[in-house]
C-alpha cells in the first residue's frame, strides 16, 4: 500500500482500524511480519507494533513501538539499513462512527497497550508482531481476519 491509498481510506470520518503485513526482513522474508494502525474520532492516526529491539524513547512499552514508521508503509528489508522498505498489504480495515464496534477496539487497544503480556518478550518464532496483532484479534470475535499462514509465532 502506498500513502495515497491509505489516504483514501481514512477520508472517511469516524474510526479506523488496520491490520498490515509486509515480508519479514531478508534473509527471513518468506515468513511475514504483522501490524495493527488505527485512526481515533479527532484523527489521531497510530501504528502499533512489535519490533526486534526495545524502545529506547519508551523504555516502558518493551518491544511496543507506536509511530516507529508511517501507517502504510513496510519494514525495511535488510537489518542494517532504513533505505529500502517493504510494501504494505491490506489484510483487514474496519470503520465506524461513535457507538461502533470499531470505536470499541479502537479505545479498548489505546487503553490497554501498555498492559499487552509480552511487551518485554520478542522471538523472531514466538512472541513477535504476529503474536501481537493475533491477541487483539482473539480479543475481538467481530475482527473476521485470520493472519496469513507464513505469520508465524501467531
Amino acid at each position: 500500500m502506498n500513502k495515497k491509498d491509505f489516504e483514501k481510506l481514512i477520508e472517511k470520518p469516524g474510526y479506523h482500524f488496520f491490520i498490515f503485513s509486509c515480508p519479514a526482513k531478508i534473509p527471513v522474508n518468506y515468513f511475514v511480519h504483522t501490524r495493527i494502525v488505527t485512526k481515533d474520532h479527532e484523527g489521531n492516526i497510530v501504528r502499533r507494533e512489535l519490533g526486534h529491539f526495545k524502545n529506547k524513547k519508551h523504555p516502558s512499552m518493551g518491544y511496543i513501538h507506536q509511530n516507529f514508521l508511517d501507517p502504510w508503509q513496510g519494514i525495511t528489508k535488510y537489518l542494517r539499513t532504513t533505505k529500502t522498505h517493504f510494501k504494505s498489504r491490506l489484510i483487514f480495515h474496519i470503520n465506524g462512527e461513535k457507538g461502533s464496534t470499531t470505536q470499541k477496539i479502537v479505545e479498548s487497544i489505546n487503553k490497554k497497550i501498555t498492559y499487552y503480556p509480552y511487551k518485554n518478550n520478542y522471538r523472531r518464532i514466538r512472541r513477535n508482531s504476529n503474536t501481537f496483532t493475533q491477541r487483539v484479534i482473539n480479543n475481538f470475535p467481530q475482527i473476521d481476519t485470520k493472519l496469513p499462514k507464513r505469520a508465524i509465532g501467531k
